[in-house]
């Protein structure tokens, strides 16, 4: 099956196909941000890959890649809160709206999935995806979907679609909402598990660099999300992850008693800041490691980031990521094996 995968990240698409145990060929790989772009040419250094400007893209190379499936992750901003909701008006959609121009002119494309942030499905740039689909006469399935639905302990909750030819038929009961219990799909894919821990996801040995600095732990210790190894879920992990604490994802508590060094923190005056540092120092807490958030996200073993690459950078590109596990799961539920 000859796959275009648009919007490539770090190669999470390509990681699904993969998980999924679909038999393959990505005919093109494309985005434009150079950073994860390096990541996924280290990976995948056969596969064509470029940083063109998605709205370069002509009907002529579609037909002569003979697309059978297309799988694309659009920006996300249009459809945020922080991107203040422009949907449509925002030239970030310019990419999409020029794709949905483009489908109906691909006779050879047999499949389609997409994902995006929750808020999607409220859009109008979703509205133009279904009438599209429409016109190519395609059914599909919309789902909101979070890899702890799967049995990972991690929560990124997203939007997805996945869509095919008339020609082909579902093999599981579709319905005309959005789909978001998975449990009633656990027949049709390997990908759904028992809820799993935190300590199977987690290195041996982290860097002593994961440590949190202590102006951190003054500023942000009434705000942090803490965890232990013995969890079973923790936060969405964002591309601020490392250098900022609150809202970008979990800490990781490794000893101590979380209630009673909180009591004692609490107690101390706030002037006496070296003591209540020494106290939330009994936490030995951490940030989760490049890694960890990799395994978390269903990135296999043999993944690896550019030796070049910084910590930072690792954050940021997982940040804007997707959850290859969610994904693998939809394309068992999308193509036959």
């Amino acid at each position: 099956m000859k796959v275009l995968e648009l919007f490539s990240g770090m190669g999470g698409m390509h990681y699904a196909l993969m998980d999924a145990g679909v038999t393959f060929e990505v005919v093109a790989a494309l985005d434009i941000s150079e950073v994860p772009n390096r990541v996924y040419r280290h990976n995948f250094p056969d596969v064509p890959h470029s940083a063109k400007n998605i709205c370069g893209l002509t009907v002529r190379q579609w037909q002569q890649w003979a697309v059978e499936a297309v799988l694309m992750s659009p920006p996300c901003q249009p459809f945020t809160r922080q991107g203040h909701q422009k949907d449509t008006q925002d030239p970030r959609s310019q990419p999409l709206l020029h794709l949905l121009t483009l489908l109906p002119k691909v006779p050879t494309l047999k499949y389609i999935l997409v994902e995006n942030v929750k808020g999607f499905e409220e859009s109008e740039a979703r509205s133009k995806l279904i009438d599209t689909l429409k016109s190519m006469n395609f059914h599909w399935q919309e789902f909101l979907i979070s890899p702890m639905d799967l049995g990972v302990p991690n929560s990124r909750l997203r939007y997805y679609l996945i869509g095919q030819s008339s020609e082909l038929a579902f093999q599981f009961p579709t319905r005309s909402e959005i789909w978001t219990d998975t449990s009633s799909l656990r027949k049709f894919s390997t990908s759904l598990q028992t809820p799993a821990k935190l300590k199977s996801f987690l290195e041996t040995n982290p860097p002593i660099t994961s440590k949190l600095s202590d102006a951190m732990l003054l500023r942000y210790a009434e705000v942090m999300d803490i965890v232990t190894e013995e969890s079973e879920r923790s936060c969405c992990f964002t591309k601020s992850y490392g250098r900022y604490v609150e809202g970008t994802g979990s800490i990781l508590q490794q000893s101590g008693d979380l209630d009673s060094v909180y009591r004692r923190f609490r107690a101390l005056p706030k002037e006496d800041e070296a003591q209540r540092v020494a106290v939330l120092r009994e936490l030995d807490l951490r940030f989760f490691t490049p890694r960890e958030i990799c395994r978390l996200m269903g990135f296999p073993e043999d993944f690896e980031f550019p030796p070049e690459s910084t910590p930072i950078h690792r954050f940021r590109v997982l940040g804007n990521s997707l959850n290859v596990k969610v994904v693998s799961f939809l394309l068992q539920l999308l193509i036959p094996r």
